[in-house]
């Protein structure tokens, strides 16, 4: 499932930090990637505790596991067919 996906399934569960943390995942996915648990709380305004409970609530071990997820899930889209043959006809026009 997207994290996008796994996101909405469990927004009425958030409380109002996770919903902080959930929008700006949604608007960057790319701050999970490469950044560190205490980075992206500081990006967020919250603590790093709160980062590793919003990881957990989505059905992860924890941050590194969130962060793994939504690194394969940013992968594929970069790998996929579609993207490539949008990127070879973006670089020939």
């Amino acid at each position: 499932m997207s994290i996008t996906n796994l996101i909405a399934s469990h927004n009425e569960r958030f409380t109002p930090t996770d919903r902080r943390i959930a929008e700006a995942v949604l608007e960057d996915p790319m701050l999970l990637t490469f950044g560190t648990v205490s980075a992206v709380a500081e990006r967020v305004s919250t603590s790093s505790p709160s980062i590793v409970r919003f990881a957990t609530k989505l059905g992860f071990d924890g941050f590194s596991e969130l962060q793994q997820s939504v690194r394969e899930e940013i992968s594929k889209q970069f790998t996929s067919p579609s993207h490539r043959a949008r990127y070879q006809d973006e670089s020939v026009a």
